[in-house]
C-alpha cells in the first residue's frame, strides 16, 4: 500500500521509492496523485492547470485520469523560455 498524505485538495505520494518509480517509469494512465508526482507539482497546481485547460485529462465517472503521452505534450506546449 502506497503512503499517502491527505492535503487540502487531494492525496500526495510520500514514499520516495514509489515517487522515484513514477518519475522514472510512469504508467500509461495515471491518477491525480501519480500525475502530480510525475510532473513535479502539487495536486492542487495540477488541478488548477486542468481547470484552466492547460493540461488534458480523461474523466470516467468521478475518476480523473491522465495519459502519459498527452501529459508530456501538454507540458511541452505550455513550456515558457526564460528571458
Amino acid at each position: 500500500m502506497q503512503k499517502l498524505r491527505k492535503t487540502e485538495t487531494r492525496l500526495e505520494i510520500l514514499d520516495p521509492e514509489k515517487a522515484a518509480i513514477i518519475r522514472r517509469d510512469a504508467p500509461a494512465r495515471m491518477s491525480l496523485s501519480e500525475a502530480s508526482c510525475y510532473c513535479g507539482m502539487s495536486p492542487r497546481t495540477l488541478r488548477d492547470n486542468v481547470r484552466k485547460r492547460r493540461i488534458s485529462m480523461v474523466k470516467i465517472g468521478g475518476r480523473i485520469l491522465f495519459r502519459k503521452e498527452q501529459l508530456d505534450a501538454d507540458l511541452e506546449r505550455n513550456e515558457q523560455k526564460a528571458i
